[in-house]
Parts: structure tokens; C-alpha cells; sequence
């Protein structure tokens, strides 16, 4: 990674105005083909990617809250028969200050979901506030690692593990099919 590329990525980051400019800014830096077309940010076989403006990942309430809407996308993707895609192994959070990777196992308890214990027909953006709290009071939620954008150094950490997850260097043993139930089997048939 050149760091003449990252320095350009660093201030398009800068005078970005909004969670579009975010999301542009990292997909043009990645050299990542937009698929936005189930009503998420991002998307790749391998990584979700959900984008923020300015969000403080270092709050708890805040991470949890994010997460929470990318299971909301993740559980959409197994359990919908209208959305052909694999579940991503990866999960990226991103804004102008801040990034989180994370697997998507951590989180199959809460998006599986076979309680009925969330509701998952609210808008991903305004997640059940128990899901929130369950992923708050997680260990993952507490100990996940939050890459600083701003600084060089933690951005190529973060850059140079993204771009192995993209590239499938780093392969997860993650596997999570689709799911076919009396609630989506009429779509599927």
C-alpha cells in the first residue's frame, strides 16, 4: 500500500460530509464494486460493510448499537429467499475516525435468534434496544479492537487486514447457510 494512496484516502476522509462520502471514500480506496441492492451499505461474499459519518466507536452504547444493525442485514441475507447471497464472514464498521472488523460468528447467536427474543421487523437503524443490550454485555462487544482512521499506523493495520480478508488470504472456517422455513418457503418455491 503506497503510502502517496493512503495519505489521499486520509484526506478524502477528512472533508467527507456525509455517510456517502464515507462509504465512497472506502470503496474507492479498496477497490470494492458497490452492491448496495438489499437496503445495506456495502457488501461483498466476504465482508458487510456498514458506514457512519461520526459515530464514537469507543462508546459501547454506540458499537453495539451498529452491530446490531448489521445483524439486522446479516439475518435479512439467511433467512430472506428473495436476497441469493452467502453470509459474509466479515463484518466492517466504519466512519471517518474509526473502523472495526469483526466475524460474523461472534454474532450468530443473536441474529439465529430462535427465541423470537428481538424484533427483527424493526428498521435496521433503530435496532431492538435488547439486542443492543445483549450485545453490549458481551466480552466481544467489550474487548473488540478499534482501528483509529486518523493514525498511520493503526490504518495500515487495519488496511492491510481488510485487503487480506478481500482477497481471501484470510479465510474464515465460518459457514452459515441459508435457512429455509415455513416463512420464507413459499419465496423459495
Amino acid at each position: 500500500m503506497a503510502k502517496k494512496s493512503i495519505n489521499k484516502f486520509l484526506e478524502t476522509i477528512k472533508i467527507s460530509r456525509t455517510e456517502e462520502d464515507v462509504k465512497n471514500a472506502y470503496a474507492k480506496f479498496f477497490d470494492i464494486t458497490y452492491d448496495t441492492s438489499d437496503r445495506h451499505d456495502l457488501y461483498t461474499p466476504n465482508v458487510l460493510f456498514e458506514f457512519k459519518y461520526d459515530k464514537n466507536f469507543k462508546n459501547l452504547k454506540s458499537r453495539s448499537q451498529i452491530i446490531a444493525q448489521t445483524l439486522y442485514y446479516i439475518r435479512r441475507i439467511k433467512f430472506s429467499a428473495m436476497i441469493d447471497k452467502p453470509i459474509p464472514s466479515f463484518i466492517c464498521l466504519a466512519d471517518i475516525n474509526e473502523a472495526i472488523i469483526t466475524e460474523t460468528a461472534q454474532w450468530k447467536e443473536f441474529y439465529n435468534d430462535e427465541n423470537a427474543k428481538y424484533d427483527w421487523d424493526l428498521a435496521p437503524s433503530m435496532p431492538d434496544k435488547n439486542l443492543v443490550e445483549d450485545i453490549s454485555n458481551t466480552q466481544f462487544a467489550h474487548d473488540i479492537h478499534i482501528y483509529s482512521i486518523s493514525e498511520l499506523a493503526e490504518f495500515t493495520l487495519f488496511a492491510e487486514h481488510l485487503v487480506k480478508i478481500l482477497t481471501n488470504e484470510i479465510i474464515s472456517n465460518f459457514i452459515d447457510k441459508k435457512v429455509i422455513n415455513e416463512a420464507n418457503f413459499e419465496e423459495v418455491f
